[in-house]
């Protein structure tokens, strides 16, 4: 069982414009597009981007 994990208020993330354009026009992206420098905001990346898929 995960332990509950509160989210960061701010997260670093680095994109390519391209990859960004796409988010914005609500295609989809694979996860391996985003890059970040700390592990625990690329998790939280993820898992905003699989929620929003899920949702979507």
């Amino acid at each position: 069982m995960k332990s509950f994990q509160p989210q960061p208020e701010f997260v670093n993330v680095q994109l390519r414009v391209s990859v960004l354009k796409q988010l914005l026009q609500g295609q989809k992206i694979h996860l391996s597009d985003i890059h970040s420098t700390s592990l625990e905001h690329k998790h939280c990346l993820q898992q905003l981007v699989l929620q929003a898929a899920s949702e979507g």
